[in-house]
């Protein structure tokens, strides 16, 4: 149960470098939702909004962006979801 978050992370990641987005986004989702509290969940995070932009959700991706920057302060992809976020407003 420990590793769980991880394995699915990988998978993921797996599908995302195969470009297989459909199978991806649920594992993201997975993430981010049942394991939270895991280091893989910001990482989800920033996944799922990117999956989300790229289907044309905007406001999905701003949602996910926002959740990211506001419960994972700490987390090193804040930098990251902050220019995204901008680029999504501008």
């Amino acid at each position: 149960p420990e590793a769980a978050s991880l394995l699915v992370a990988s998978a993921a990641r797996l599908h995302a470098a195969r470009r297989d987005a459909a199978a991806a986004l649920p594992l993201w989702e997975r993430i981010a939702t049942q394991y939270a509290g895991s280091p893989e969940a910001p990482e989800a995070e920033l996944a799922w909004a990117r999956l989300l932009r790229a289907r044309g959700d905007v406001a999905g991706a701003r949602a996910r962006l926002e959740h990211l920057i506001i419960t994972y302060p700490e987390s090193a992809l804040v930098p990251l979801a902050r220019g995204e976020l901008e680029a999504l407003r501008g």
